[in-house]
């Protein structure tokens, strides 16, 4: 099958490598709770059309075409406090976290 003149066959799979690490903590009785987490994904052989392929007036699709490689990388944090007192159960949760996303290659 041709994909805008070019063979499906030379198309692969995009390629995601994850690497994630996290740590559940409790404290004071299991009132406090902390959840921390850390991860980096790559993403390797982006479908991406082809810039040499652009969309026809006629409306045809470009060609995709595998080109490119994202890095996201990040951490997670959430923070819980539970507390009953008599027969009134509440719980206060704060959740926070940073994310990075870099392109670190397109079209190459």
């Amino acid at each position: 099958a041709l994909n805008g003149g070019r063979n499906l066959a030379t198309l692969r799979w995009q390629e995601n490598t994850i690497a994630n690490l996290a740590l559940d903590a409790t404290l004071l009785q299991n009132r406090l709770a902390l959840t921390v987490e850390v991860y980096r994904r790559h993403t390797r052989n982006l479908l991406l059309p082809n810039p040499r392929n652009p969309p026809s007036a006629a409306g045809h699709a470009p060609s995709t075409i595998n080109g490119g490689h994202v890095e996201n990388r990040g951490i997670d944090l959430q923070l819980t406090y539970r507390q009953q007192r008599g027969r009134l159960t509440y719980e206060l949760l704060a959740t926070g976290g940073w994310l990075r996303n870099r392109v670190r290659s397109i079209y190459d």
